[in-house]
Order: structure tokens, then C-alpha cells, then sequence
């Protein structure tokens, strides 16, 4: 039997950045030399791929909508696939992973998989733009990181979930904007305001997170793009959502620039 060509790759930019931000961070923070710190990537873009297949499917049953012929079977099936050939990379990492930190790793892995599976059933029933679900979509994904970096062997110390925290400033900086954009023709002054206040939140949390000593300063550097993107956005809005699109696109490499410069920068120092 012809295996069914695969469902069509996830076309949102923001889904794909926020994917890989965590992850290029890990790999400048310890993990390029490291064949455990690739084979959870690997496993985490087949998960991601087996949420983008099943989930279109699981919505339209739930509502009860009539699937086009084969619909069904092709994405169950991929998903199956997607879902089995990354949990055959995350074992092969657990396996090559240090030993006395393959117990932590899958602790890290079940939390983001519990968050991830929570997220995707608000997928499911339509509410994944709710900002707590999302939140924790984005919390889960950004666990990728220390899952990373603890299987190279890094200790389990709160500086572990520092690119957890810097990759959160940054995906809740994006979130904020793009719907403070979404809200400027219904309410302009209520957009803005509620999107500097989330700001004004997320560099509050990321000075805890600083004088905690869970991130570096290196952080500060890394936000100024986003905060640059919701300024300029904000008093001088784009004209159509694609433009919204590119430019956070090149918010997203400026960022992820200046963090892994940052992280460096660290490493070099220590």
C-alpha cells in the first residue's frame, strides 16, 4: 500500500519561531557538541509535527464536520508516525544522555508533554488562543532548552531554566503586540495600554529572573528588539498582517541574535 503524502507543514511563522528559539539557544549554550542536546530537537520538531497533523482532524470530529475522503485516515496515520519516530529520538537521547540525569530529563520532558497535551486539547476545542492555554503551550515548548541542556550533563540548578525565561519574555512580548495590533481599530487607547502593561510585566519578571541569578544580562540586550517592534508597532502600525508577519520575523532573528551573542559572551567570560 502507497503511503498518503503527509499533511502540509504548519505555515505560521510565529509557530515555527517559537519552536525553534528555545532550541538554537540550547545548542549555543552547551549543546552543538552534544549528540543527546540534537536527538531532543529532533524529537521535539516530530512532536510539533504530530500536533499539526492530528489536531485539524480531532477539531473537525469534535464539531462534527464531514472530513474530505481520506482526510482522516492520512493525518491519524502521520501523526502515528511523527509521534512514534520521536519518542524512538527522545529514548535514544535519554540513553546517550549522562546517567545520573536521565531520571531529570524525563521529568522535564513529562511536565512539557503534560503542558503540550493541555494545549493541544484546547486546540481541539477551539480555545487555543485563550491566553492561558497558549501560555501554556509556550511554557511547555520553552522546557525544550533545559531538557537540552541536562542531558549534556549541566547541573539542576535554577540557571538551567534561563533560556526557558528569556525565550517566555519573548513570546509573551510577541503575543502582547500582536494582539494589541489585532484590538487598535476596535479600541486603540485600551490595546495600548493593556500591551504596555504586559509589558511593564515581562521586564518586571525578567528583572526577578536576573537578580535571581537565573538569567545572565545578556537578557536585557536580547529584548530590546521586541521592545523596539511593540514601540514602533504601536504608535505607527502596520498596514496588513503580513507586514505584522515579516517584521516580527526579523524581531525574532534580532533577538535570537543577541541572546546567543549573550550566551557567548557568558560562556567566554566564566
Amino acid at each position: 500500500m502507497r503511503l498518503p503524502p503527509p499533511p502540509p507543514l504548519p505555515s505560521e511563522h510565529g509557530a515555527w519561531t517559537m519552536l525553534a528559539i528555545p532550541m538554537v539557544l540550547g545548542l549555543f549554550a552547551g549543546g552543538f557538541r552534544s549528540l543527546p542536546a540534537w536527538l531532543i530537537c529532533g524529537a521535539v520538531v516530530l512532536a510539533f509535527l504530530a500536533h499539526y497533523a492530528i489536531v485539524p482532524w480531532a477539531a473537525r470530529w469534535r464539531a462534527g464536520k464531514a472530513s474530505p475522503p481520506g482526510y482522516a485516515p492520512r493525518r491519524i496515520l502521520w501523526a502515528a508516525g511523527y509521534l512514534a519516530a520521536s519518542g524512538a529520538l527522545f529514548a535514544a537521547a535519554v540513553r546517550a544522555a549522562e546517567p545520573e540525569a536521565r531520571v531529570e530529563v524525563l521529568g522535564i520532558a513529562g511536565v512539557a508533554s503534560c503542558l503540550a497535551s493541555i494545549f493541544a486539547a484546547a486546540c481541539i476545542r477551539g480555545s487555543g488562543r485563550i491566553l492561558l492555554a497558549e501560555s501554556l503551550g509556550l511554557v511547555g515548548m520553552s522546557l525544550t532548552a533545559p531538557m537540552m541542556l541536562r542531558a549534556t550533563g549541566q547541573p539542576l540548578t535554577p540557571r538551567l531554566f534561563g533560556i526557558s525565561a528569556i525565550s517566555l519574555a519573548y513570546f509573551f512580548s510577541s503575543i502582547a503586540y500582536v494582539r494589541a495590533y489585532g484590538g487598535l481599530s476596535a479600541d486603540r487607547a485600551r490595546s495600548i495600554g493593556g500591551c504596555v502593561l504586559a509589558h511593564v510585566a515581562i521586564l518586571l519578571g525578567l528583572a526577578l529572573a536576573t537578580t535571581s541569578g537565573i538569567v545572565a544580562a545578556y537578557a536585557w540586550a536580547a529584548m530590546v528588539p521586541p521592545i523596539a517592534r511593540t514601540a514602533w508597532g504601536l504608535a505607527s502600525p502596520p498596514a496588513t498582517l503580513r507586514s505584522v508577519g515579516m517584521r516580527e520575523l526579523a524581531v525574532a532573528l534580532a533577538f535570537t541574535a543577541l541572546a546567543a551573542a549573550g550566551i557567548l559572551a557568558a560562556l567566554g567570560a566564566a
